[in-house]
């Protein structure tokens, strides 16, 4: 039995390092591409891979709202963050509360 990274349960699921949910999905890449395979993965137990699946969409909004300095990060926006408002705005309103623009020279 693998162990969950964190802790000493079982790792029963696979936590994706970095979260699978930030890359997009092939149906929204005009290439077709598949940014999703051969993602790595540490064991997990569910607790723990659940646990900050938040933050990982947080993460996701972050980086598609701040890094917009090419095509597929446009894309990205446009298409899987607008689902992921659409699905759960209430994240989305926190997330828009905190982030603040800065200008770096």
């Amino acid at each position: 039995m693998e162990k969950c990274y964190m802790c000493d349960a079982e790792g029963n699921t696979k936590e994706h390092v970095p979260p699978k949910c930030i890359f997009p999905e092939a149906k929204d890449v005009p290439s077709g591409d598949n940014y999703k395979k051969n993602l790595i993965t540490v064991r997990s137990c569910e607790k723990h891979n659940t646990a900050k699946s938040k933050d990982d969409v947080y993460l996701l909004f972050f980086l598609a709202a701040n890094v917009v300095s090419n095509d597929l990060a446009q894309t990205q926006f446009g298409t899987k963050i607008m689902r992921a408002v659409n699905r759960t705005p209430h994240v989305f309103a926190q997330f828009a509360k905190k982030n603040t623009p800065v200008t770096l020279r």
